[in-house]
């Protein structure tokens, strides 16, 4: 950390000798309690570090020099001129760290893939090498001796190898990278708002520092030594922010606060005793159920990420040492068992300790008690306050919590009403936590490591069921083991798909991959309003809700809270509000007699004929597009439910046969169940998963939206009599051409085989 400090005090040397450190600025951002692991990770050893203090410290020598322009803030009169290159400096580190994170993130998270298929093919290739050493030979003929060796060899290769894995958990891993990406970038963005609003201090000079810090702290990049414990003796929420400002407020003196506003003064600075209420309110449901129940998850999660780390590498090295004393008559047919049905054992554990991610879970688990944690903090230090006009704006605040937990102010509101302080039993603060870029990453692996074991499982269980059906001379010992292991694989088997059925992660991956994009959509545009300097309140109010509706359309919750999957009538997805036609009803006729009527000519860009072109394309677009694309979603949705309930199915008739094979009533069905079943339900499993049909369904669903969200932006505009309260006509034209990949003359000429006119009217889309 010597770095890091030498870096902190360059900084406050070169602000403090011209201006005094600035307390007054509320700064929301607190310490790591030291609740994590200690990593032994020093910053010497980062190269960007050093980087960042060479670049800081030119800036400070070229601040006479500096080609920016320097100002005054409005508030303190501070010259700011040699802040804005520090602030660049930061984020540039910032940038940079979130690139390494990324990079570092795929690195680990191919170690989960390629190390559990490399785990997952040699215990059970182990285990069938085993079954075959103790099969019997006729005289004279070559001995199986090899056939143990390998066994024995494939299971101690993989009991060193499971004592790494399960020491560094790769997944869990990952998603430290993941989340401290995206923290880094959402410290570079808050850093661009601060340059681009011109109100920066040295105090957000010394606050970005901080944070960059307490990143590298709470995110270690250093692998071993100095990883995150992934098995701590408690379990912490996650702090990835310092907690100075915190120390600065405890700084100021009393004669300073005295001459201020007092907190509960109404009026000021947006702050009110109501809000003050709501934000208590808040605050105590936020502790009562939100951050201490996902540190109850992450408990039980941990307990069981503790036994499946330990019980892998235990079970491989008994079956190793079974594979090794298979020949020794004292001991029966024990180490066969141990040898055979260990490494089905062990696929099964790895398969769920590392294919369902579980040490990712259990870091999601402490990130999101961290993001709640957090969230506590800002509202503690702001009601903590003393100082009424040294807060955050109270409305600004109001508005920004109440979006982080994904409610409207007007909800947060009412949460507060219902605070566990009074209600025990008070519904969560929060809807969301973790952005869904992370969680389509996480919801896409289970996709691919899941299927990849489930095929291995019940190919191996076919050919244990197999083998285990070969006659054997009088006095040798019996294939029971090959029989037990089918059975157990295939006993795995049906209860894993029938989670991995129900979740359906191809179809997860494909929600937060949608929703992610809709979110930058949504950014994007609020870019140009904010480019463009034509923002009101209404944009305000638009862009809370396209937020919510975003929220509500595509859930970060797993269960409860997911989507349904396989739901009893197809509708295409809606991931906007429809707060415009609201708006609309309620405007007074007054209003709009005095204003310009539908179908006049010129006025606004619209026309009789554009408006004609436009009903056109609506006939179209219900007709042909979104009509067509529910059709499919609902022929997608037949094909996946028949596969959903086929695969376990077929799994629990196959275990059934390896239980039953013995039986001699029943003749060869057993067999003929639980051999061939195993290639049935890795077909089946194949299309379903490898194929992502839940994911072209939800494709479909998303596809139909995009149509039907086109549709209302036509209803809207055509049903508004006041053509001046239009989006203007030409731009309105320009942009549905290129939404439905045509140019404008292509978009005139499609309305003319409108399906009104000519049933077998083209598509009005192109791009789907």
């Amino acid at each position: 950390m010597a770095t890091g400090l030498q870096l902190r005090n360059i900084l406050q040397a070169a602000t403090s000798s011209s201006v005094p450190r600035s307390v007054g600025r509320p700064r929301c951002s607190l310490h790591a309690d030291g609740n994590r692991a200690k990593s032994g990770f020093s910053l010497q050893r980062m190269p960007i570090m050093a980087n960042l203090e060479q670049l800081v410290m030119k800036e400070i020598d070229m601040a006479g020099a500096s080609t920016i322009p320097r100002k005054q803030t409005a508030a303190s009169g501070v010259d700011d001129g040699d802040v804005a290159p520090k602030l660049y400096a930061v984020m540039e580190a910032a940038a940079d760290r979130a690139q390494m994170h990324d990079i570092i993130g795929t690195q680990r998270n191919n170690w989960n893939h390629l190390l559990l298929n490399s785990l997952n093919a040699m215990t059970l290739t182990a285990s069938v090498a085993a079954g075959l050493a103790a099969i019997p030979l006729a005289e004279g003929t070559p001995g199986h001796g090899a056939f143990k060796v390998s066994s024995a060899l494939l299971y101690s290769a993989a009991t060193v190898m499971l004592l790494v894995v399960n020491k560094i958990q790769p997944s869990q891993l990952a998603e430290e990278q993941r989340n401290a990406a995206r923290l880094f970038r959402k410290l570079e963005k808050k850093i661009k708002t601060t340059l681009a609003l011109g109100t920066g201090t040295p105090a957000d000079v010394e606050d970005a520092v901080d944070r960059v810090l307490a990143l590298d702290k709470a995110y270690p990049l250093a692998l071993l030594p100095g990883m995150l414990e992934k098995f701590p003796k408690t379990v912490e929420p996650t702090v990835w922010w310092p907690k100075l400002g915190r120390q600065l407020r405890q700084q100021r003196s009393p004669q300073q606060t005295n001459a201020t506003a007092r907190k509960g003064a109404e009026g000021i600075n947006g702050w009110s005793k109501g809000l003050e209420d709501v934000m208590t309110g808040v605050l105590g449901t936020l502790k009562k159920k939100d951050t201490d129940e996902y540190v109850k998850l992450g408990r039980l999660v941990l307990g069981i990420n503790t036994a499946m780390a330990v019980a892998g590498p235990a079970i491989t090295g008994l079956a190793a040492a079974g594979a090794g004393l298979m020949d020794s008559a004292s001991l029966g047919e024990w180490p066969l068992m141990f040898a055979v049905v260990g490494g089905a054992l062990a696929t099964v554990v790895n398969s769920l300790e590392h294919g369902g991610q579980i040490g990712m879970i259990f870091e999601l688990f402490r990130n999101c008690a961290g993001f709640y944690r957090q969230l506590e903090e800002e509202i503690e230090f702001n009601l903590e306050e003393t100082d009424v006009k040294h807060r955050e704006n109270g409305e600004l605040f109001e508005l920004r919590m109440a979006l982080q937990l994904g409610r409207s102010p007007s909800e947060l509101r009412t949460l507060s009403s219902s605070s566990p302080r009074k209600h025990g039993d008070g519904e969560h603060a929060g809807k969301l936590a973790q952005m869904h870029d992370i969680i389509g990453t996480q919801r896409n692996n289970w996709n691919h490591l899941l299927l990849n074991s489930l095929n291995a499982m019940t190919l191996t269980a076919s050919v244990a069921a197999g083998l285990a059906a070969i006659p054997l001379a009088e006095g040798t010992p019996g294939h029971g083991a090959f029989k037990v292991s089918s059975t157990l694989l295939y006993s795995a088997a049906t209860v894993m798909l029938l989670v991995v059925n129900k979740i359906q992660p191809s179809q997860l991956a494909e929600e937060q991959r949608n929703a992610a994009r809709l979110f930058r959509k949504l950014e994007k545009k609020i870019q140009t309003t904010l480019a463009l300097g034509t923002g009101t309140p209404a944009d305000v109010d638009d862009a809370v809700d396209r937020v919510l509706a975003l929220d509500k359309a595509y859930p970060l919750a797993l269960l409860p809270g997911m989507l349904e999957k396989f739901p009893k009538t197809v509708e295409p997805t809606v991931w906007w509000p429809k707060l415009g036609r609201q708006l609309r009803r309620q405007r007074s006729s007054q209003q709009t007699s005095t204003t310009a009527r539908k179908g006049e000519e010129g006025i606004n860009g619209w026309s009789k004929g554009l408006e004609d072109v436009m009903t056109g394309v609506l006939g179209t677009l219900k007709k042909k597009d979104t009509d067509e694309y529910v059709k499919l979603g609902r022929l997608v949705l037949g094909i996946n439910t028949a596969m959903a309930v086929a695969g376990p199915a077929i799994t629990g008739l196959a275990a059934a046969g390896a239980g039953l094979m013995d039986s001699a009533s029943l003749g060869d069905w057993p067999l003929m169940f639980a051999v061939v079943g195993g290639a049935l339900a890795t077909v089946v499993n194949s299309l379903e998963h490898g194929g992502q049909i839940g994911m072209i369904f939800e494709l479909f669903r998303n596809c139909a939206g995009f149509y039907r969200q086109l549709e209302e932006e036509i209803e809207f505009n055509l049903e508004e009599a006041d053509v001046k309260q239009r989006e203007n006509g030409e731009l309105f034209e320009l942009r549905m051409a290129l939404q439905l990949g045509r140019s404008p003359s292509e978009l005139r000429t499609l309305s003319s085989s409108s399906p009104r006119k000519h049933g077998d009217a083209e598509h009005a889309g192109k791009l789907f």
